[in-house]
This record gives structure tokens, C-alpha cells and sequence, in this order.
């Protein structure tokens, strides 16, 4: 059994989310391993089924995807009734966290203008999203993946994904 965490990484990086507080997501996951790898879309499916069950407690279909830290797809899921722009927000979102490694939700005040992530929305061809509901994933302290969620408001989107990461 090993750990895999959530984690904006933000109290190395500096950002912190309006209330003060840095979010910290800790699931116990087991994972078949050969040598040290770990089987990935085995937790991005583990973790699609958990927000797909967030999601239905309070009825709001959304999309999830899950993308390495390379910038690939591993898991796109949208639930029926999902709006379908929700897919390609909630990859946005995904690929931050993976590549940027902090929550979307701690990323935005960084982007804002006069910020020193301002720039980021239009690098990439506008792959970068800072629209909370984005969150990396880590393992022993690097992260590994991003998850993104969309398909309900910001708030909506940000207490599906934490709840299915508890």
C-alpha cells in the first residue's frame, strides 16, 4: 500500500488560498507495481468512479480527466448529462495542476494582471486554465499527474473534487 497525496504544493511556492490556509489531500491508494512504477490509469479510473460519486450526491454531471506530467491524457470521463464544453475545461485544469503543480483554485490570484504568472493564459495555445477545480497529484513529494473537474460553477466544481479526494 503506498500513498498517494494532494497537494498544491502552494507553502513551498509562496501561494496561499484567500482564506490563509494551503489545502493538503492525503488517499491511502494501492497500485500494482513492478519495480517502482505505478499503474496510473488504474487511480485516474479509481479517482474518476469517486468524483462521478461525488458528483451524483449532489446532482451536477461533470467531466474529469486526468493528464501526467507530460501533458498526456490518461482518463477523460463525462458523465451523461455533462455539459460538453465541461471536457475541454476540465482537461485545461488537469494539465495546469500537472504542470504548473498547484491547485488552479491558488493559481488564478497569479495570473492576474501586474502578477508574475499573468502571461500564462496565453502560452501553450491557451492550454493553462486558472479557473479553480484543478488539483496535482503526488507521490513521495513529486507530482506525478494532474486531476481536473468541471461541468458545474468554479464552487461547485472545487467541493465535488475535494470531496472525492478526502
Amino acid at each position: 500500500m503506498r500513498k498517494i497525496a494532494w497537494d498544491s504544493t502552494s507553502e513551498n511556492r509562496g501561494a496561499k488560498r484567500s482564506s490563509g490556509r494551503t489545502s493538503r489531500f492525503q488517499f491511502t491508494h494501492s497500485w500494482s507495481e513492478k519495480g517502482d512504477t505505478m499503474d496510473l490509469l488504474k487511480l485516474a479510473k479509481d479517482l474518476a468512479d469517486r468524483v462521478e460519486a461525488e458528483a451524483t450526491k449532489v446532482k451536477i454531471p461533470v467531466s474529469v480527466s486526468v493528464i501526467d506530467i507530460h501533458g498526456n491524457i490518461v482518463l477523460m470521463h463525462r458523465m451523461n448529462g455533462a455539459p460538453a464544453f465541461s471536457m475541454d475545461i476540465c482537461e485545461r485544469k488537469a494539465y495546469t495542476s500537472a504542470l504548473v503543480g498547484i491547485r488552479t483554485t491558488d493559481l488564478l490570484p497569479l495570473t492576474q494582471p501586474g502578477q508574475p504568472l499573468f502571461p500564462l493564459a496565453t502560452v501553450s495555445g491557451g492550454k493553462y486554465c486558472a479557473m479553480g477545480g484543478g488539483v496535482p497529484l503526488t507521490r513521495d513529494g513529486a507530482v506525478v499527474a494532474g486531476i481536473g473537474v468541471s461541468g458545474g460553477t468554479v464552487d461547485q466544481d472545487v467541493s465535488i473534487l475535494e470531496a472525492a479526494l478526502k
